[in-house]
């Protein structure tokens, strides 16, 4: 992989310091990357989290006056827009993802910002139907856009064993765990024109497609948590990616 893409390892709870990293105008994706349980989420949503952290250093310091957010969940072969609970559909392009139709929410400050993240966290798949981390059963973007680039933030969800689990969720695990499995393959490839006809075979890796370009600057957040029945499953996946 290339040198852009920057490997952080991590345990559930830890928080992640992005303070003494410099502002880049251009696009980036930060994605969480592990198994179930691993801390995925807490690391992306707790306070002073990757969302927080990040939203601080570029809102606070944006010279532009046109912000504005957009949130959507890839729920199974659909794209559901967290901000309407519409379905939208995704453009092709060779920036950050874009759909049809998406709402976009102008923010002014952080309050604003982390308020509408809340509102639409609110209406993300909960396995249980309760605000729980650990429930969480579809991939989440929430994309920030400055104008002439984007921030995109990638909570995903980590594989699963389907014999753990209910048959009802049988259909999501399969396809989560397709996903995730196409991504390690995207990961372990270093020829970008493979990389991203391998983007084209899954619905979540056709949404994070850009991610993968060489051009791209991707901070993939490894997370392993030692509470994690599969933490061999992740660190298996991490020594076979290139660079580690």
């Amino acid at each position: 992989m290339n040198n852009n893409i920057k490997f952080c390892q991590i345990v559930k709870d830890q928080q992640l310091q992005f303070n003494n990293n410099p502002i880049q105008e251009q696009d980036q994706w930060f994605i969480t990357y592990g198994e179930c349980a691993s801390g995925k989420t807490t690391a992306m949503f707790r306070e002073d989290g990757v969302i927080e952290q990040i939203g601080q250093m570029y809102i606070n310091n944006n010279k532009q006056q046109n912000v504005s957010i957009s949130m959507i969940e890839i729920r199974k072969n659909k794209l559901i827009d967290m901000l309407t609970q519409q379905e939208v559909k995704l453009i092709q392009s060779n920036e950050s993802f874009n759909c049809m139709n998406l709402k976009k929410i102008s923010i002014q400050n952080m309050d604003q910002y982390l308020q509408i993240i809340q509102s639409g966290y609110e209406n993300r798949t909960q396995q249980n139907g309760l605000m729980s981390n650990i429930s969480t059963i579809y991939p989440l973007i929430i994309k920030l856009d400055f104008g002439n680039f984007a921030i995109q933030f990638v909570d995903l969800v980590g594989s699963q064993k389907s014999k753990y689990c209910s048959p009802n969720m049988l259909n999501e695990i399969i396809f989560n765990n397709t996903g995730l499995s196409q991504i390690e393959c995207i990961l372990n490839t270093k020829d970008e024109t493979q990389r991203l006809l391998l983007c084209n075979t899954h619905l979540i890796t056709k949404v994070l497609k850009n991610a993968f370009r060489n051009s791209s600057l991707t901070n993939l957040i490894v997370c392993v948590s030692a509470a994690n029945i599969y933490e061999k499953d992740t660190l298996r996946i991490l020594k076979q990616i290139q660079g580690l």
